[in-house]
């Protein structure tokens, strides 16, 4: 009765999963019904002599072929093994056994039920590859759902810039002169229109998505940047906030002329320059000359000096090999994911 159960348990399981076993688990589930001749060994007499015993080694087989074929033919083939090895051991080793006839059946009843196997195995297969495709299905109906969300996020909050824009204009109208601060807030619409004009957030690279954070991190500080072209690959892989928050807390702390950010790919490296004061450079902890790696980015800072300038300015250079994607669909698939 015991094994009886043990053997139920991984039929109903797969019955009512209609899963495909993986070989470990339909290793693990094909050794208990492999195994009843092997146990029947082990019982006593009187048991052995039970006209149930020999029907229960009967049923194994055919459970050892149901599992086997829901997994793959190499648990198939071992489970089989494991039963006939304890099926041969049984006849030879105890005499007198009153159910030979059933024993001798089986191999009739295996032929038998080999159409169903057969069938039941090209279903398995053919639900195996149904599934496959409606998850793939599945996946792709999500990630356009994601890609038609992310777009109209962006459209959205372009709209939201350009109304920001026409309320400043609106506002300078009215009050009929154009102050320090009107021309400061300007200066911060332009570096936000300039940058939501070159980075296109769904598929643009991770150091153009960096100049983006930086324009936008020091427009709320109040800092105006001056944007210039922004390029880079379709690396979409995230930079380190920590590169961001650097870079922003320079363009803050920059006085004077505002600052310059731009960026260009050269086909194997991507760049993006921050041009700043060499004074708010060294409150960051940088000095002309130095060259540290934060994540995967390479942070340069390089010489900018200009003998008409009242103030020393340096360039903050960061470089990454960008890692292009195999095709269109990854790169579509990797910004989904990052952004």
């Amino acid at each position: 009765t015991i094994l009886g159960m043990a053997m139920a348990v991984p039929i109903i399981w797969i019955v009512v999963r209609r899963e495909q076993l993986r070989p470990s688990a339909g290793m693990f589930s094909i050794i208990i019904p492999a195994a009843v001749p092997w146990a029947s060994i082990a019982v006593s007499a009187s048991l052995i002599s039970d006209p149930g015993m020999a029907r229960l080694v009967s049923l194994a087989s055919f459970a050892v072929f149901l599992i086997g074929i829901w997994s793959n033919v190499y648990v198939l083939t071992i489970g089989f093994a494991i039963w006939a090895s304890g099926v041969f051991v049984l006849l030879t080793a105890i005499d007198g056994l009153p159910w030979p006839d059933v024993i001798s059946a089986m191999p009739a009843s295996i032929l038998g039920i080999l159409p169903i196997g057969a069938l039941l195995f090209v279903n398995s297969r053919r639900y195996a590859k149904v599934s496959e495709s409606m998850s793939a299905i599945s996946r792709e109906i999500a990630r356009e759902n994601a890609r038609s969300t992310a777009s109209a996020e962006v459209q959205k909050s372009f709209a939201h810039l350009l109304q920001d824009n026409a309320d400043l204009i609106d506002d300078i109208v009215k009050k009929g002169y154009l102050d320090e601060q009107s021309r400061r807030e300007i200066l911060i619409m332009d570096a936000r229109l300039r940058a939501a004009i070159f980075v296109d957030t769904l598929v643009s690279g991770g150091l153009s998505a960096l100049a983006s954070d930086v324009v936008s991190g020091a427009a709320e500080r109040n800092t105006p940047i001056n944007v210039r072209a922004i390029q880079s690959s379709d690396d979409c892989r995230p930079v380190s906030s920590a590169v961001a928050q650097k870079l922003i807390s320079m363009a803050v702390n920059t006085h004077g002329e505002i600052p310059t950010i731009y960026g260009f790919t050269n086909g194997a490296v991507d760049h993006l320059v921050l041009g700043v004061d060499v004074s708010a450079a060294n409150r960051a902890g940088l000095s002309l000359g130095d060259s540290v790696e934060i994540g995967d980015v390479t942070l340069t800072v390089e010489s900018d000096d200009d003998p008409q300038r009242e103030v020393h300015r340096c360039l903050i250079h960061i470089e990454r090999p960008f890692v292009e994607a195999t095709d269109a669909g990854a790169r579509v698939e990797q910004a989904d994911l990052l952004r």
